[in-house]
Parts: structure tokens; sequence; C-alpha cells
């Protein structure tokens, strides 16, 4: 079956992207991105095709249809939060939603949380300016979380991990350095976790679980 035209245009933007992300030494596969970096954790570039709404009618302002349009993901695995919390397998590869460290690519001039391009021509022009975004901006994201030490430095310097409220992200830090062999701060932050989560009786009941999986003193 052939290929729809906004399917075309996104790989013809698509492929000036991989030809940079190459040279980082990211691996393809469909429309993501993976790079292995220190303690197994990777680093994810996608692209998101936009859909219809759901219902297929748009209501201008509050339910647009985003058909033809992309946004880039950005994300960064932590594998022992995959495995303690998630209960989740190691895969061969990733995608954005696979991750704990999650952020969206945003144009310069844009206050948003997330922006989304047209799929149109010049497919080349496009592909570049996303390459040079990612290239100041993407990447040096990325980089911020290249080591469990990196990302618990990013941790303590601004109390949470992108995407993530604070009690999720206490919990995650607990784990990282539980994995680090840092038992006084994994149990403090337990603690940290459970105290944020006051009211949410389910996440408190999750952390809970987890403790019971290591015991008392981690």
């Amino acid at each position: 079956m052939p290929k729809s035209k906004t399917a075309a245009g996104m790989d013809a933007i698509q492929s000036v992207v991989a030809a940079y992300l190459k040279t980082l030494g990211f691996r393809k596969s469909g429309r993501a991105f993976n790079r292995e970096r220190e303690d197994r954790m990777t680093q994810v570039v996608s692209f998101q095709m936009g859909q219809f709404p759901v219902g297929y009618y748009v209501i201008p302002g509050l339910r647009e249809s985003l058909y033809g349009r992309f946004a880039v993901d950005l994300g960064v695995t932590l594998p022992c939060v995959r495995k303690d919390a998630d209960k989740c397998e190691e895969k061969k590869f990733y995608q954005d939603y696979d991750c704990q460290i999650r952020e969206c690519l945003v144009r310069d001039e844009e206050e948003t949380a997330q922006s989304w391009w047209l799929i149109e021509q010049p497919y080349n022009r496009i592909g570049c300016e996303i390459a040079a975004l990612l290239e100041r901006k993407g990447i040096p994201f990325l980089d911020q979380f290249t080591s469990y030490r990196q990302a618990l430095a990013y941790y303590c310097a601004h109390r949470y991990f992108p995407f993530q409220n604070e009690e999720r992200s206490a919990l995650e830090a607990a784990l990282v350095y539980r994995h680090c062999e840092d038992t006084e701060q994994y149990l403090s932050l337990m603690r940290k976790a459970k105290d944020c989560a006051r009211g949410h009786k389910g996440f408190v009941e999750f952390v809970s679980s987890i403790e019971a999986q290591f015991g008392k003193d981690g």
C-alpha cells in the first residue's frame, strides 16, 4: 500500500535529521533514534505525527486537528527505575514513552510545552531546522543525563526530574541512589516520596510496596 503524502513528507524530513543524528552515534528504528550511554541509560529522539482529534471533528480553539503536523520528543531511560518500579524488561529499542526523563523540542520563539511543525515543502529546510534545534537545545538537554551520577546531580540541583511531579521524582531518584549503593539517600527520598504524596493513597501504597521488596534497610 503506497504511503500517504503526509507520511512520505515525514520520511523526507526525518531523513535529514537522521543524517545528523547518525554522526552522534544514534541508531534508528521507525521514527525513533536511540543512543546508549553509561549505566545502560538510553537517550531517545522520536518523531510524533499528529492525529485527528477523537470523534473526527474539530472545535476551533478547543480541539484542533494535528493531522499533517509533527512534534519531536526527547527522553532518557533510567534502567533501574524501569526494573524496580515499573517492572519492565529491557528492550532492544526504546520509544519516548518508555523513558522516565522526558521533554519536547520547542522552537526558540514559542512559550509552550510542545511545538508542532507542519509537514510541507521544502522538506529539506524543515529537516535542517530540526537538526539545528536539536544541536542547540535537544542534545544539550539529553547530555545532562549520560549516567546515573549525572541524573542525580540534576535532581539535586532542581529537586525534580523533567516530566515528573515531586513525589515521582523523589521515588525515581531514591531508586537510582539505591542502585549506586547510597542507602542513606535511598531511605531519605523514599520517605520524601510518601510525604509529598499525602492524600494520594494509591501512590503511597505503591512506594511502600517497593520498599517491601528490599526490606526496611534497602
